[in-house]
């Protein structure tokens, strides 16, 4: 969801909607799949990504330490996604 203070901005709105349109044109393995961009009743602004099983990043993180394969592993998946997503001019900005 886009936090309720900017679904209430209107070019907060359409800034989101457009980088949304972008991100969904992507494929690429290392990037989510984007299924719906919509709005609830409410005009609360949303995106409806695929399902993947697995841990986030965020719990491997929680467990402790990393092996150094494991970290280059998930840092070069990130680098690969963010990389086609600046060739195609899209700014991650989370």
């Amino acid at each position: 969801f886009l936090p309720h203070h900017l679904s209430v901005d209107e070019t907060e709105k359409q800034r989101f909607i457009l980088e949304a349109k972008s991100a969904s044109a992507l494929d690429h393995p290392n990037i989510c799949t984007i299924h719906e961009i919509n709005e609830t009743e409410e005009g609360q602004l949303f995106i409806a990504l695929a399902y993947y099983q697995g841990a986030t990043l965020k719990k491997k993180i929680e467990r402790g330490p990393m092996n150094l394969e494991d970290a280059l592993d998930i840092a070069i998946q990130i680098v690969l996604g963010l990389n086609k997503a600046h060739q195609n001019r899209i700014i991650h900005r989370d």
